[in-house]
């Protein structure tokens, strides 16, 4: 049985749809959880193109040459069903997987994430994530499954919004491939992970990622990845119960005393000010 919970979802029909436009077909907030979900996406009855964009865990897509590719936080998989030969979903073990999707309908979409994937692949950092958020998520205020009746021009103004919203920004594949190293390592913070296991994931060396994400972010990998730790060890320290040790354990630091001294480095007061 596949287990996963629409949250909220908006059923789309376009009225007297133009058959050369993209049209919006579902919008969709949900979670999946378990090794029961899993799709194989030739065999989806329906055609359409998903756009599916992490929002908190993390996906698999398998591809057909049998590499296996994760969907972090802030990643869009593109596929298109009842053509691309790949599948996707969880596996024992895995958190759930909470994620935002739109399925577009029409020869241009279809034609769009072709595309795309065959540029990209089938799972990127999108160009803008929180505008595509939002035009993922912001169609209803309260749970359960809402319906709607758009016009063509509607309906393709929508799905065109989500399909630009999508496109890699200009740079090319280079600095696609830095954003999504960031994702990874942003996604896992709370493990000791280390820009050679980002390249790893990602397929690339190790040398050429670290320059690819020093051009990105303007510091060494390193700097900015114990930087981000520690803004995350300020976020999660403003919560009224927190606790400096599991703050600590929370951002990947075993050691109390290391975790300490970072703090200190980075904003100039110990992290028990926080609290």
């Amino acid at each position: 049985m596949t287990i996963m919970e629409a949250q909220r979802s908006l059923m789309v029909t376009t009225l007297d749809p133009w058959q050369a436009l993209p049209r919006v077909h579902q919008l969709a907030v949900a979670q999946a959880e378990g090794p029961a979900y899993r799709f194989e996406v030739r065999e989806r009855r329906d055609e359409f193109a998903i756009i599916q964009l992490g929002l908190a865990g993390r996906g698999r897509v398998w591809l057909a040459d049998g590499r296996e590719v994760l969907v972090v936080p802030g990643e869009v998989m593109c596929v298109h069903t009842r053509r691309d030969a790949v599948r996707y979903g969880l596996l024992a073990g895995d958190r759930p997987w909470r994620f935002a999707y739109a399925e577009l309908s029409g020869p241009a979409a279809l034609a769009a994430v072709d595309e795309l994937t065959a540029r990209h692949g089938h799972v990127l950092v999108p160009a803008d994530r929180r505008g595509l958020e939002r035009l993922l998520t912001n169609f209803a205020d309260r749970a359960g499954t809402h319906r709607a009746w758009w016009d063509s021009a509607a309906s393709a103004r929508t799905a065109t919004a989500i399909l630009t919203a999508l496109m890699p920004r200009p740079g090319g594949e280079q600095q696609a491939l830095a954003e999504r190293a960031l994702a990874f390592l942003d996604a896992h913070l709370g493990e000791r992970v280390s820009v050679a296991e980002a390249a790893a994931e990602l397929g690339v060396g190790r040398e050429h990622l670290t320059r690819r994400l020093r051009a990105l972010v303007g510091e060494a990998p390193a700097s900015w990845l114990r930087r981000r730790r520690m803004e995350r060890a300020r976020e999660l320290l403003a919560a009224p119960d927190a606790r400096v040790a599991t703050v600590a354990a929370a951002v990947g630091y075993r050691s109390l005393a290391q975790f300490a001294r970072a703090y200190r480095d980075c904003f100039g007061c110990p992290p028990s000010t926080r609290l």
